[in-house]
């Protein structure tokens, strides 16, 4: 490889599931395509693996068909509309969807969009990106091995070397604590629970807790802007004796985008997708919808190449719009925790018995977090 000048149209950094489908639709584009992950896949990640129908939707945008793939080949494991929603007394409201939740296996939920990836064309390289030139667009790698390309993208996650490069560049800002979220989880193979995602909040300062259907029995998991690692430990184990009568062995934990999104999110012919980008729901942290929505607009986008002025011009425009709906999220953040404090939680239950719907929708992406406005629908 010495002296041979490795150059592609795209080098995307990082093939979780943002990453991998847009190099899987950029291939299909005929672009030359390499992607990059230091981790061999399949490869665990922490995750409740829940699917709203907006995530469903574009599931099928992405990959016509794929959804019914993914059921037949058992990855998506559960669909349901039941749900409960608890707090410190217990659980205040369950009720029936409209549509359904589903909750895939992550580790072959994100195996399957890395081998779409691959299949399409594109070249996969496993390897860990030690340095990224944005000026010339040029990444090498751990083991010495240099690429270039007419455009990067970072996909590669919350802690996105890719995003510090230009932050240390001061291009964009780069993540700031308080913009994360701590999560814990773990696995049981039993519990005497209904089996059907739940949530509980006020348990936990700026945070909450889910007990969702997992393939091997349940997965049981916090995640909090607030504290540490350690009083989060504390927090979660409090919760598992008391509400589950269960005393976790294994815990897996890992940060989060939790309101460090940004619009500006790139910089002349280098872009950013999904948590890379700070690109998760600030209420409730869901986060796999947005890596995919960022990577399909991105791709859209490339209609427009090797304009990237246009490329980027088309990209924030559409981007802007989920960032409109990340601030009015994070508003209604603040007033259901505030409102938390209050130990009022007839006051919740009220609200769900009466305006459940309302809820429901904005989850699901029916209705806008800016003044649950129902959403228009558009062509493709």
């Amino acid at each position: 490889m010495s002296g041979k000048k490795e150059k592609f149209d795209v080098i995307v950094v990082g093939l979780g599931p943002g990453g991998s489908v847009i190099g899987y639709l950029l291939a299909l584009q005929g672009f030359k395509v390499l992607g990059i992950d230091y981790k061999q896949f399949p490869r665990f990640k922490l995750c409740g693996g829940l699917i709203t129908l907006k995530t469903q939707k574009i599931i099928n945008q992405i990959k016509p068909g794929a959804l019914e793939e993914l059921e037949s080949k058992k990855i998506i494991f559960f669909s349901s509309p039941r749900y409960g929603i608890g707090f410190p007394d217990g659980v205040i409201y369950r009720n029936n969807l409209q549509a359904c939740f589903k909750i895939v296996d992550r580790t072959s939920f994100d195996f399957y969009w890395y081998s779409c990836c691959k299949q399409s064309g594109a070249e996969v390289v496993v390897d860990k990106v030690v340095n990224v030139d944005v000026e010339n667009n040029a990444v090498r790698l751990a083991s010495g091995r240099k690429f270039f390309a007419s455009c990067i993208i970072g996909a590669d996650g919350v802690f996105s070397v890719v995003r510090k490069t230009l932050a240390r560049q001061q291009f964009l800002k780069n993540y700031s604590e308080p913009g994360l979220a701590i999560a814990l989880e773990t696995f049981v193979s039993r519990l005497d629970f209904p089996y059907f995602p739940h949530i509980f909040f006020a348990n936990i300062p700026e945070g909450y807790f889910w007990i969702f259907p997992h393939k091997q029995g349940y997965c049981v998991g916090v995640l909090s802007a607030k504290l540490t690692g350690q009083e989060l430990k504390k927090y979660f184990f409090d919760f598992c004796r008391k509400k589950l009568n269960i005393s976790p062995t294994r815990l897996f934990g890992a940060y989060l985008p939790y309101g460090n999104f940004t619009l500006n999110s790139g910089y002349k012919q280098c872009f950013l997708i999904g948590d890379a980008a700070g690109l998760a729901d600030p209420l409730l942290g869901e986060g796999i919808f947005y890596a995919f929505k960022s990577a399909f607009i991105l791709a859209k986008s490339f209609s427009c190449f090797p304009d990237f002025e246009q490329i980027r011009k088309r990209f924030y425009i559409e981007i802007s719009q989920e960032v409109r709906e990340f601030k009015a999220a994070f508003w209604w953040r603040k007033i259901f925790f505030t409102l938390s404090k209050l130990d009022n939680f007839k006051l919740f239950q009220w609200m769900f018995e009466k305006k459940s719907y309302f809820f429901e929708q904005i989850i699901q992406g029916e209705r806008s977090f800016i003044w649950g406005k129902i959403k228009t629908r558009k062509s493709k």
